[in-house]
């Protein structure tokens, strides 16, 4: 039987954003809960790299560090898991709390590392050319230019594979109604169709993410003059505001996922 398909599907931007905002509001407490948790994380981590600042370098404080850090990486990247799981399960429909929503995330943990290195391995490439670039070009106008035209493939690989890895969490246990197709596979076709629209929503996303970062600790010349004290407050300042943040930027990711996965994903025939 002839293969048939369908009209191709153009994404509403708006219309994410909105049911985002929707579910962001509908499931706040819930949501708060898990971005605060990751936050005291990422806050020990960071108080301990201060007094580390302070005190003498030792392979004892070395090693000590590297610990606490990897142990931090670890718990915040199952935080995360744990976040998509509770976003997807309530845009479904199903109550989930978060300790449900944490044990579930042990199941897929590994795999979204393992499949968020792989996505870093694929853009390796790109990166050190890029940065190669950077660093060889005679002047500051060709490094730049060069910059920017590596910076192109860089940019592609980044938004059609972005979904590989939270696909690695929504789609674990699950057969593909396309077949045994790589989650990177599933994160180009859901793109394809639809990647400026995408690229222009990440661009804004990022930027408005972005924005109060760049302020504080790269463009104020007062921030630079702080003592090593004062900017370790700023950045948990920075960083607890962020708390609020995250939610909503993860409901983003995950609705327009499932849009995606709803509309772009079908059976041939």
């Amino acid at each position: 039987m002839e293969n048939k398909r369908p009209d191709i599907y153009k994404l509403k931007t708006m219309e994410v954003v909105k049911e985002s905002l929707y579910l962001y509001k509908n499931n706040y407490k819930l949501l708060l809960k898990i971005s605060l948790i990751s936050f005291l994380i990422s806050m020990i981590n960071t108080v301990f790299s201060y007094f580390l600042t302070i005190s003498e370098i030792s392979a004892a404080n070395i090693v000590i560090t590297l610990a606490i850090s990897l142990l931090v990486i670890y718990f915040k990247v199952m935080l995360t898991v744990a976040m998509y799981i509770s976003i997807s399960n309530r845009y479904s429909g199903k109550l989930i709390t978060f300790r449900e929503a944490f044990e579930k995330s042990k199941e897929s943990v590994w795999t979204y590392i393992g499949t968020g290195i792989l996505f870093i391995l694929i853009m390796l490439p790109s990166v050190l050319i890029g940065l190669g670039v950077y660093l060889t070009a005679k002047t500051d106008l060709l490094k730049y230019l060069l910059l920017l035209i590596v910076a192109v493939p860089s940019i592609y690989l980044a938004i059609i594979y972005e979904f590989a890895p939270l696909a690695s969490v929504i789609e674990k246990g699950k057969a593909y109604e396309e077949g045994k197709a790589s989650y990177f596979k599933l994160s180009k076709r859901l793109v394809q169709n639809n990647f400026w629209r995408i690229t222009l929503l990440m661009a804004s996303m990022i930027l408005i993410i972005n924005l109060p970062s760049l302020f504080i600790t790269n463009i104020n010349p007062w921030f630079k003059a702080l003592s090593a004290l004062n900017q370790t407050v700023m950045n948990l300042l920075h960083d607890f505001l962020f708390v609020f943040v995250s939610p909503a930027v993860s409901c983003l990711i995950v609705v327009l996922y499932l849009t995606l996965r709803e509309k772009v994903v079908f059976k041939q025939q």
